[in-house]
């Protein structure tokens, strides 16, 4: 992907997973990619997502919460989008909303890999 943004530096598939692939060697320049690709595409529920996920690594939860409920508005249907935002609900004490947002994963996933990790993180609030 950093061969792409030389060439193309506003690519913003290439900037967001980037970002996504050096989160946790480099958290710093990974937020930096993320939040040049929200600059590009403020409204892109991938885009949110990642950055909101890399901001929480970084503890910066008020600004992860910011974009993970976003990300999670804009894409509803997306489970992925909305577990990495109950993991963040659980992570800021805020388990009443993380529980109810597991619970509609659980009825609403079927049984995919989303609602089991959904029962996890639920079993956990136990």
């Amino acid at each position: 992907y950093r061969d792409v943004l030389v060439v193309y530096p506003e690519h913003v598939p290439s900037l967001n997973n980037a970002a996504w692939l050096s989160r946790k060697m480099d958290t710093e320049g990974a937020l930096e990619l993320s939040r040049q690709a929200l600059a590009l595409r403020p409204r892109d529920p991938y885009v949110l997502d990642t950055l909101g996920n890399i901001e929480m690594l970084a503890g910066e939860l008020p600004a992860a919460l910011e974009h993970l409920q976003l990300a999670a508005q804009l894409a509803p249907a997306d489970y992925q989008i909305q577990l990495h935002l109950a993991a963040l609900l659980v992570r800021m004490d805020k388990n009443e909303e993380a529980r109810a947002l597991l619970e509609t994963i659980v009825s609403s996933a079927g049984d995919s890999e989303h609602a089991r990790e959904a029962r996890g993180l639920l079993a956990e609030l136990q």
